[in-house]
């Protein structure tokens, strides 16, 4: 599956923080991952690209991960 969005149709400022950005997942793409709330997202930028896929991982493995996460990037905000 290969489709073209425009910036402005995936990024959109966060209106209670102008530092952040939202990135909003088109529709076609959450279906085709079969995404649900509350699912773990895994991202990883290659050259000019970013792969996004989802995480089949237990509720611990996330809360293992965001901690050592947060432990490893002081700066990181939860």
């Amino acid at each position: 599956m290969s489709q073209l969005y425009k910036v402005e149709d995936l990024f959109q400022d966060d209106p209670e923080n102008p530092d952040q950005l939202l990135f909003n997942i088109p529709d076609d793409i959450y279906e085709a991952l079969n995404l649900a709330e509350g699912d773990t997202m895994e991202w990883e930028i290659k050259g000019n690209s970013v792969i996004l896929r989802k995480k089949d991982e237990s509720k611990d493995e996330y809360e293992k991960a965001r901690a050592q996460k947060i432990i490893d990037n002081p700066g990181f905000e939860v």
